[in-house]
């Protein structure tokens, strides 16, 4: 299979997706949105439990969308989904979700295709209240309520009027929908009103958030307050929080925040009292996770933020992704490591200064990743740094290249130094063209004879094959190049290629030491007509020639990313940098991706189910990709409060009794819980290990539930369910 992209199952940064809190489950549901502004859509349902996101594997879905709106159905204990917009405009249908799959539902009466529209749960009432919206460009202004069975027209034009991206939660203290600002085609607005079920009430408090769109809203079912945050205006946007009292609008004011935030989601975990923030546009498309106590904000780090102009490294000798810094509005000095399935953040005692555009390599020799340059809050550095795996340290070589920034280095094997060329600096020769060698000890300048011009943004790899440093692209005082160069270790030759990627900076590359081959990906190009602007193609270099890989899945154009070769799982990984939105703005990411060989994760039922009524069913939580946190397997359609056994073995051996069949050949996990009214239960959850080696390993689950009535042990069999354990 040729190699392909696939993003690592985390939640990526994203706006615009549709979430609400499972109350039956005590789980918070989020699907969809958009991966980038108004880009790649997403059509994929996430689980929190309080700890983990974990991606859900239901057997039918929505298709792709963003601006949706969800809701939970108490009385039904559903998820309702409505609308949105996909590939082909605005949409008109209603989904539910169960806690396994996705339910699509069908009724008389429909509410006109729409997105940007907001819902809300009346638990007085048992309905689901819908306002507003975008529908083929005009703003609508209509109210709508399901029953679980119809959705019914209450309020074709409301006296709030046309409006879209509002916010909207259910005080249930007070019994109202309330909902606050959102835009028209005209202006943003700053009103309050409440829906009592009949007619819509304008509030008139002392104090409001301001006008704001695309912000939103929790109510806090202890503390009994609206928690809004965030929002757009026609300024730089909102990092405040405010409540609602039920009388007017209150600031609070915590120690940390989120930050400027807008298009994000917000919900009520009622199990653990806190409100959850997740996402959205900040300083560029979030993937982070927030909590609020009621008193301050507290930030749940599960991957790091979104950045370009960051370090990337992988530590061959602990088997480790190491990542420093970069930016994203504000410098970053943050150290991560990736140890194949997820992200975790370290803490040691020193560490360099915030900064970006800093260059990161592996001295294999000395079993060191080295950290040299860059921008930080003072200026220009030119510091040099050591990470050995639990701490950083300083070096103070006797000699150092000059404070730079947004330049290269590779570390060449054959004569283990640390190479360090151009970068941009102060002054009127602002783009360097010399070339420094680090020996664990010492940097020392060397002169040959020909060398590539000043350039900054340009990217190097060393080639295992040919021992030698490989450098392409970059811009200096002339236009961005599309040149490729050689360091032997005494001087640089220029190499004819034919063939090569299109001039460009801001591009990675790596080595890829199982196909012996420099892999280059993404960049950009001063005056591209692209929109948004930047590259998305990947490239190999054998030493001759480059040649242009097709791959099925297209990452996006990527810019200042960051990219390594895991020598451990033979694949890329690329992390972050910044798609350039047509306005000229770069907004940072926070997605990571695999380039590899796949083997998909996967699931399978196997065999048919056995019991005196009834069809019980075995399904996952989500797929068994190798570093799931939280992997479940969950039974359905059992007899209500029946105790149930799961079962998971290494090989499967059919044994017939019956009617029914015993799937499992010497079970070596047995988890036994009770089921609950509606015959559903869950295997406590286990952590699958990233451990490459188990790629392509199947387990076999089985659950058994007691069901007097059934032959021949009074119990019921589900089908087995064959899981493949993969990417």
């Amino acid at each position: 299979m040729p190699p392909d992209w696939s993003t690592v199952r985390a939640l990526h940064g994203h706006s615009d997706a549709a979430m609400a809190y499972d109350a039956a489950r005590r789980r918070i549901v989020l699907f969809g949105g958009f991966e980038t502004f108004m880009g790649r859509m997403l059509g994929d349902t996430w689980e929190w439990d309080g700890v983990n996101w974990v991606q859900a594997s239901p057997r039918t879905t929505p298709s792709p969308r963003g601006e949706s709106a969800i809701v939970y159905d108490a009385a039904r204990q559903r998820i309702v989904l409505f609308g949105g917009v996909g590939d082909s405009g605005p949409l008109a249908d209603t989904w539910e979700w169960d806690g396994l799959d996705w339910v699509q539902r069908t009724s008389l009466n429909v509410p006109s295709a729409r997105h940007d529209h907001r819902m809300a749960y009346d638990a007085a009432r048992q309905r689901v209240v819908l306002v507003g919206g975008i529908s083929s460009g005009n703003g609508l202004a209509d109210t709508w309520e399901w029953d679980g069975a119809n959705w019914t027209l209450r309020s074709a034009v409301s006296g709030m009027g046309v409006r879209f991206a509002h916010a909207m939660a259910y005080d249930v203290a007070r019994q109202r929908v309330v909902l606050y600002g959102g835009a028209s085609p005209s202006e943003v607005m700053a009103d309050t009103w409440e829906w009592d079920g009949i007619a819509w009430t304008q509030r008139n408090p002392l104090a409001n958030p301001g006008r704001l769109f695309k912000h939103a809203m929790a109510y806090d079912l202890v503390r009994q307050r609206i928690v809004l945050m965030g929002g757009a205006n026609s300024g730089m946007g909102s990092s405040k929080t405010w409540e609602w009292t039920g009388i007017d609008w209150v600031p609070r004011v915590s120690s940390q925040n989120p930050g400027v935030r807008s298009y994000h989601s917000m919900a009520y975990d009622a199990g653990r009292q806190r409100v959850v923030l997740v996402g959205g546009l900040g300083s560029g498309y979030e993937s982070d996770t927030w909590e609020w106590d009621g008193l301050d904000w507290s930030a749940v780090s599960i991957q790091p933020a979104a950045r370009m102009g960051h370090g990337l490294v992988y530590d061959m000798g602990r088997r480790r992704t190491v990542l420093f810094g970069g930016a994203n509005g504000r410098l970053l000095g943050d150290t991560w490591e990736w140890d194949g399935g997820r992200w975790q953040q370290r803490a040691p005692r020193a560490a360099p200064l915030a900064r970006r555009d800093h260059a990161m390599v592996y001295d294999a020799a000395r079993q060191r990743v080295i950290m040299f340059g860059g921008a930080a809050a003072g200026g220009l550095m030119a510091d040099t740094w050591e990470w050995d795996g639990a701490m950083w340290m300083l070096r103070l070589p006797q000699n150092s290249p000059t404070a730079r920034e947004m330049h290269a280095m590779a570390y060449d094997n054959a004569r283990q130094r640390v190479v360090l060329f151009g970068g941009r600096t102060v002054g009127s020769a602002s783009y360097l063209s010399d070339t420094w060698e680090w020996d664990g000890n010492n940097w020392q300048q060397l002169m040959p004879g020909t060398s590539p011009p000043g350039l900054h943004q340009h990217a190097m790899a060393f080639h295992v094959g040919r021992q030698r440093v490989v450098l392409f692209g970059g811009f200096g005082n002339s236009p961005p190049n599309a040149d490729t160069w050689e360091w032997s270790g005494f001087t640089w030759s220029q190499r004819t290629t034919g063939t090569a990627p299109a001039r460009r900076f801001g591009h990675a590359m790596a080595y890829d030491a199982a196909g012996q081959r420099v892999v280059l990906f993404g960049g950009n190009d001063l005056g591209s007509p692209r929109v948004p602007p930047g590259f998305s193609d990947v490239w190999d270099f054998d030493g001759v020639a480059w040649t242009q890989r097709s791959t099925g899945t297209d990452p996006g154009p990527h810019t200042r990313h960051a990219m390594v070769y895991e020598a451990a799982r033979d694949r890329m990984l690329v992390f972050g940098g910044a798609i350039t939105h047509w306005r000229g703005t770069a907004f940072p990411l926070s997605t990571t991706w695999l380039y590899s060989r796949r083997a998909p994760a996967q699931t399978q039922s196997v065999g048919v189910a056995c019991a005196s009524a009834g069809s019980p069913d075995l399904r996952s939580n989500s797929l068994p990709y190798l570093g799931n946190p939280r992997f479940e397997l969950r039974l359905s359609g059992a007899r209500p409060f029946a105790a149930v056994v799961f079962g998971l073995a290494a090989s499967r051996q059919p044994l017939v009794f019956g009617a029914c069949t015993l799937q499992l050949q010497v079970p070596f996990i047995t988890l036994a819980t009770m089921g609950d009214a509606a015959g559903f239960a869950s295997m406590p959850r286990i952590a699958i290990p990233s451990t490459f080696a188990l790629r392509g390993a199947q387990l076999f689950g089985q659950a058994f539930a007691v069901d007097a009535q059934s032959p021949p042990f009074g119990l019921a069999f589900t089908p087995a369910l064959v899981l493949t354990l993969g990417d």
